[in-house]
C-alpha cells in the first residue's frame, strides 16, 4: 500500500512551502513526490519505472482513479518545471503557481484518502496507491 507514504510526502511538500526561507527544501520535496507518484503508478501498471520526475503516460486500461492520480501528477510536473527553477523568485508569480500546485496536491490527497471504487471491467492498474 503506497498511499500512506505518498500522503506523507504531500504533507512534507506543503510544510516546506509554508516557510519561504526553505525554497530549496520545497523544490526537492516536490520533485521527490512526483517521482514517487510516477514510480507507484508505473509499478502498478506493469510499466518501466522512471528515474526522473517526468510526465508519465499510463496504459489506457488503467483504472479511472489511477488516471486521475496520473493527471494531477503530470500537472505537478508542468508546474515544477517552472516553480523549481533556482532563479524563480518568491514573488506574486511564485504565489500564483504555488496556489495551482496546492490545488493539485489537495486533489491527490483526496484521491489517496478516498476508498477505492469497484474496478468493473478494468483489467489492470487497479489502484493500490
Amino acid at each position: 500500500m503506497y498511499s500512506d507514504r505518498l500522503l506523507e510526502k504531500i504533507t512534507q511538500v506543503k510544510q516546506a512551502a509554508s516557510d519561504r526561507s526553505s525554497a530549496y527544501l520545497f523544490r526537492s520535496r516536490l520533485k521527490r513526490l512526483i517521482l514517487s507518484l510516477n514510480r507507484s503508478l508505473a509499478q502498478e501498471c506493469g510499466q518501466e519505472q522512471p528515474v526522473l520526475p517526468i510526465e508519465l503516460i499510463i496504459f489506457a486500461k488503467a483504472s479511472s482513479r489511477n488516471k486521475e492520480i496520473n493527471y494531477h501528477s503530470n500537472r505537478l510536473v508542468e508546474l515544477a518545471n517552472t516553480i523549481c527553477q533556482p532563479s524563480e523568485p518568491l514573488d506574486s508569480r511564485w504565489k500564483r503557481m504555488w496556489h495551482d500546485t496546492k490545488e493539485h496536491l489537495d486533489a491527490l490527497e483526496n484521491l489517496l484518502r478516498s476508498p477505492q471504487p469497484p474496478t468493473g471491467n478494468e483489467q489492470s492498474c487497479q489502484s493500490q496507491l
